[in-house]
């Protein structure tokens, strides 16, 4: 947060605390000499970010101040614990962003003519963020309209990807080469809210205050898994190769996405303060 700016045109602005960090390794050897090797790599990414640019309006009068007023927040606030639905922080409040990921490789050499590489990675990533700033309307966080935290999301994405090749060595003008591999992408979202419906109080006729469950992100995933193998053979005569082969790909996917199943609650507000 030291490497963020705290004033805009001479005015301060709130910055909450904000940190990265990264670190990772890598190592790789034999495991039989001249026969088997191994490669490993390993990456980690955390990063914290402000959850808005945006605070309530106290009479201030700085520059990242919005229209909603502190204290319209806070009654709102008060009036969904009483429901007993917990709406997040108001301010100062920080979304987090990671990353995972790695890779595995084997490499054999089975004989002078063949060799065999295996080959695994993986990535396990994820992302918060507030609800959509412009779909049903704009949402903010900007100038005119203030989430509440929990009205945000976590993004998720996840692969696992195997892949298994051999090369061989027929004769002396003839190669063969066959790949075969399977991945596994998920993609998935993990709502801040607990259960409750999308609520948008609005102000003069345009959304003001947000709160409650992020409606894109009931149930919102996309599994895929893809299936391949290749077999090349490839002849060399003089300066000409000719090569014949095939190539196999199965993909199937399951989508869900389920637009505000828990419901939409539109409020008027008819005065500020």
């Amino acid at each position: 947060q030291d490497l963020t700016g705290g004033k805009i045109n001479g005015e301060k602005i709130f910055v909450p605390k904000l940190e990265q960090k990264q670190y990772g390794f890598s190592v790789g050897g034999p495991i039989i000499k001249n026969k088997l090797f191994f490669f490993a790599n390993f990456e980690k990414d955390d990063r914290v970010d402000s959850g808005s640019d945006w605070i309530p309006n106290t009479g201030s009068g700085g520059v990242n101040e919005s229209r909603v007023s502190l204290s319209d927040m806070q009654d709102v606030r008060d009036k969904l614990l009483e429901l007993g639905y917990e709406p997040g922080a108001i301010q100062g409040f920080t979304y987090n962003t990671e990353s995972t990921k790695g890779i595995i490789k084997l490499d054999w050499n089975i004989s002078d003519k063949h060799r065999l590489a295996v080959i695994y990675n993986f990535l396990d990533a994820s992302k918060e963020k507030p609800a959509h700033p412009s779909a049903l309307g704009f949402r903010g966080p900007s100038a005119n309209t203030i989430q509440f935290e929990n009205a945000g999301y976590q993004i998720n994405n996840n692969l696992h990807s195997f892949l298994a090749e051999l090369n061989s060595n027929i004769g002396d003008n003839t190669t063969n080469k066959f790949q075969i591999g399977y991945s596994v992408f998920d993609d998935f979202r993990n709502p801040l809210s607990s259960p409750a419906p999308s609520i948008t109080i609005q102000e003069n006729g345009s959304n003001y205050i947000i709160a409650g469950h992020e409606p894109f992100s009931i149930n919102n995933k996309l599994d895929q898994k893809v299936f391949q193998f290749t077999d090349n053979l490839t002849h060399f005569v003089g300066k000409h190769e000719f090569t014949v082969g095939i190539s196999f790909e199965k993909f199937s996917f399951g989508n869900s996405f389920n637009l505000g199943s828990y419901g939409a609650r539109g409020v008027f507000f008819p005065t500020s303060g």
